[in-house]
């Protein structure tokens, strides 16, 4: 969470908050909340979703990017490059950040587990390249920049096309 916060300052939601995150946000949404139905907002939004629901959670952030309901979404997911919903909506929209190692989780007491089984990215929408780079030097990750195009939501924010 610490190169989160360095590199792209206060979280404003945790759309997919949990009893177990370190995730300091000034508004977090469980899942009674229902990240997925509700309305984002704020400058930042930090998406750690529950892996089982992966799709669902990879097209809300795209729909959050594109209604402008944040200005900028940090999520980690597994990297899960040849699905469907990566290929067409996030490749060439949000910088992917591919992590060098596999990261370790924390159980409901609090207590560290063993690394991930599998490898993890990090997709951004919205952050400053220079922002991007900062995580990439702080984490190790390898870059896929999104067009410079894909920068700025395609939509306003009453979902009209601009």
């Amino acid at each position: 969470m610490e190169w989160v916060l360095a590199s792209f300052g206060a979280i404003s939601i945790d759309p997919a908050g949990d009893s177990r995150s370190f995730v300091s946000a000034q508004q977090v949404l469980t899942e009674a909340d229902d990240g997925l139905a509700t309305r984002w907002s704020g400058r930042l939004a930090f998406v750690n979703p529950p892996f089982s629901d992966l799709t669902r959670w990879i097209g809300r952030c795209c729909d959050a990017w594109d209604r402008q309901e944040v200005e900028m979404i940090v999520g980690l997911f597994p990297a899960r490059t040849e699905t469907t919903t990566f290929r067409q909506r996030v490749f060439g929209v949000a910088d992917v950040l591919l992590m060098p190692r596999r990261l370790s989780f924390y159980d409901e007491h609090r207590t560290k587990m063993l690394p991930a089984p599998f490898a993890l990215m990090v997709c951004i929408w919205g952050a400053r390249r220079d922002r991007v780079l900062d995580f990439a030097a702080r984490t190790g990750a390898l870059v896929l920049w999104a067009a410079d195009a894909a920068k700025t939501p395609s939509t306003g924010h009453d979902g009209e096309t601009e």
